[in-house]
């Protein structure tokens, strides 16, 4: 892992800023995919 990214990560004090530091800011495509996986894990384990 990156030093910069690794440090921004244990520098984080919010859920949001973990996001962004790992998957980047809202509305870009690598965080745009992480929420849409997410979205789908969740409804698949509220069916069960």
């Amino acid at each position: 892992m990156e030093t910069k990214k690794k440090e921004a990560i244990m520098a984080s004090t919010t859920f949001d800023e973990l996001l962004d530091a790992e998957y980047g800011k809202e509305g870009t495509a690598k965080r745009d995919a992480f929420e849409a996986e997410a979205k789908a894990f969740n409804r698949l384990t509220a069916v069960q």
